[in-house]
């Protein structure tokens, strides 16, 4: 059995999640946004499973070490992207989430460990954060969170 990753998300992937939250409940509407804030969540915490998960994809045309994962997984749709990349301790950093029509380039600075850096353990679930950071009423997603 392999051990579960541990997940950081950058302070710049947090407020990317909030952004897209909220320009989908202006767009879309609350339940939208629900439902997308889930499928979100639900493609981060695939990554406890390791940095080879099925749809990942090594980036090294973005920068060394870079790898992204499309939130369109399990029959969910979705247009973003996760960037991210791995650190020791069997840990692996949320630098960004952005939409797929972006130069994912551009957008992830070249002092990636300066996103790093500003990045905190994850200990509850992407969907709570957006919940809680948010006027949204989500459901939770059931998942295990290694110490």
């Amino acid at each position: 059995m392999s051990l579960a990753w541990h997940i950081r998300l950058a302070g710049q992937a947090e407020k990317d999640l909030l952004d897209i939250t909220r320009w989908t409940v202006e767009n879309f509407g609350t339940r939208q946004a629900e439902h997308y804030a889930e499928t979100i969540a639900l493609a981060i915490e695939a990554l406890h499973d390791g940095p080879e998960i099925l749809g990942a994809k090594v980036r090294d045309d973005i920068g060394a070490e870079i790898r992204t994962l499309h939130v369109a997984r399990l029959g969910r749709k979705g247009r973003h992207f996760i960037a991210f990349s791995m650190s020791e301790g069997h840990t692996i950093n949320v630098l960004r989430l952005l939409h797929d029509s972006m130069d994912l380039a551009k957008h992830l600075p070249e002092d990636l460990l300066a996103l790093i850096d500003s990045s905190r353990l994850v200990f509850v679930s992407a969907l709570d954060y957006a919940a809680n950071h948010t006027n949204l009423s989500l459901s939770p997603v059931t998942a295990t969170y290694p110490l």
